[in-house]
Formats: structure tokens, C-alpha cells, sequence
């Protein structure tokens, strides 16, 4: 009895990591929570909003021809992961190499380690923007190779592997940030 009242008054809000898969061998329709039940593509990535500790993981030797958008917060003891498994070459996101084109954009978002990727073809390789008037702490990107980053307009070249944008709120903040 006192344990039901107990969970009445002070309901537990426990949320468990996952680990998510992404194989192009791999099925949407699965879990993608197993490297046997991997997702093929980004398509149930992208509109996911991801929790403290969840990972998301690309299978070694695999490409994606697809931006991979990365939604949810982790943070500095608990942070949200895109990186790779299995053995052999990084994974790549090749772009289409258009003004617009990233391979990975991230907005309003904190908490996120980032490594073992191959990214190409694109404006920019990892986007993250933080836009909303508030602190985003704790970004480690690391083991990131990135080619053809360009784009070239009538007068020159430009192109970035990684960009950091706060908007123009004074009270925006980036904070922990290690490349």
C-alpha cells in the first residue's frame, strides 16, 4: 500500500538509452535497435528526437546519398552519440554538392558526441545551429574526415566541414565545444 501511494505522488520519469543502427543492407519497417533489425536509411532517423544517451550508430563501409538531421538532447554525462560500428572504412554521407546542401544538421540541440563519420559533397559537413535565446553545452566531434566542401559561385570557392552559428540573441550561447 505505501509503495502504490508512493508511486502515485512521485511518478518515476526513467527513460532508457537506445542504440540505433543504420545499415543500407537494412530494413525501415525493422527495429533498428540490433545490428540484425538495422534501418536502411535516415528516413526514421530524421524525425526522431533523440534522449540522454541514446546512440546512433553507422555501419562501417555503408553510404547514404541523404542529410541525416539529428534532433534531441543529451549532455555532458549523458550525451547523445553518431558514430559508427562494425570494422572497415568510415561510414559516408555523400550530398548532392548544391548551395544548400549539409550532410548533418543539427538545430537548437545540445549534448552530442560526433565521431568516425566520412562526410562529402556538401556546403557543410556538420551544421549545428543554435537559434533560440538560451545555452547549448557540450559538443566533442572527433575522428570527422571531410571532402569536397565546396561550392563555387561566379567569384570563388567556399565550403566548411564544420560550422558553429549562434543567432544574434545576446543571451545564445555555445559552451564545451572540443574538434
Amino acid at each position: 500500500r505505501i509503495a502504490v501511494f508512493w508511486a502515485v505522488l512521485f511518478p518515476l520519469n526513467i527513460v532508457f538509452a537506445v542504440d540505433y543502427y543504420i545499415s543500407t543492407n537494412g530494413d525501415n519497417k525493422d527495429s533498428g535497435t540490433s545490428p540484425d533489425h538495422a534501418w536502411e536509411n535516415f528516413n526514421n532517423v530524421n524525425p526522431r528526437t533523440f534522449n540522454p544517451g541514446d546512440r546512433i550508430l553507422l555501419r562501417r563501409g555503408d553510404s547514404w546519398y541523404q542529410p541525416l538531421r539529428l534532433k534531441g538532447s543529451g549532455d555532458a554525462s549523458n550525451p547523445c552519440v553518431l558514430s559508427a560500428y562494425g570494422s572497415g572504412d568510415k561510414p559516408k554521407i555523400i550530398r548532392n554538392d548544391i548551395t544548400s546542401d549539409k550532410c548533418i544538421y543539427m538545430l537548437n540541440v545540445q549534448g552530442w558526441e560526433i565521431s568516425e563519420l566520412h562526410l562529402s559533397t556538401a556546403l557543410v559537413g556538420i551544421f549545428i545551429q543554435c537559434w533560440d535565446n538560451h545555452t547549448h553545452n557540450y559538443f566533442h566531434i572527433h575522428d570527422i574526415y571531410c571532402e569536397n566542401m565546396n561550392h563555387y559561385d561566379t567569384t570563388h570557392a567556399f565550403g566548411k566541414g564544420i560550422l558553429l552559428v549562434t543567432s544574434n540573441y545576446p543571451s545564445t550561447v555555445i559552451r564545451n565545444v572540443k574538434i
